[in-house]
């Protein structure tokens, strides 16, 4: 229902990117021809733990288009900062940087947190091919002590069209 490849399945993918099966009835050229197809014939039926352990799918072949010579993408130098030990209500700062290693401005559609307690800005929303640009990280420690995992997801034409970040933390109670 719901996927990375789906939007590839359906030929609607935002890149124009599509994803092809051809199912080839390899089974049928390859199998035992002593099988049998009678469920009364227990040690040679199709149902029959030997049967059973010759069914599988084989991917024969794999074709990759050549990617457009025009493109965005996203690369940050970091996709995780641990701000180490700190006290819960601390106030943390941090930046993460992306390059826009493409030949293509790179469009930032939105950036997503997971938590309300993480809140990040981008500095600029287009990057030049080339060029990079900060996103501001403020992320405001939990009550409860010990060691988390924050995530945002930043979303954007490029390739890969999302890309997730973290920010860890080891969090102390305040005496």
């Amino acid at each position: 229902r719901s996927g990375g490849f789906l939007p590839y399945i359906r030929g609607d993918a935002p890149n124009g990117g599509s994803l092809t099966f051809v199912r080839i009835p390899f089974g049928e050229y390859t199998a035992d021809t002593l099988v049998s197809s009678n469920p009364e014939e227990k040690e040679r039926s199709i149902y029959s733990r030997s049967a059973a352990l010759e069914r599988r799918i084989r991917i024969v072949s794999v074709q990759q288009a050549n990617r457009d010579s025009s493109y965005a993408e996203m690369s940050f130098f970091s996709e995780i900062h641990d701000f180490g030990a700190c006290f819960s209500g601390d106030t943390l700062h941090t930046t993460f940087t992306l390059k826009n290693t493409g030949n293509k401005p790179l469009i930032i559609d939105s950036v997503l947190s997971e938590c309300s307690c993480l809140k990040i800005t981008p500095m600029q929303t287009e990057i030049a091919p080339g060029a990079s640009s900060v996103f501001q990280t403020i992320l405001i420690a939990a009550q409860e002590p010990g060691l988390r995992a924050y995530y945002f997801h930043v979303f954007s034409n490029g390739i890969p069209d999302q890309k997730r970040l973290s920010v860890t933390a080891e969090i102390f109670q305040k005496e």
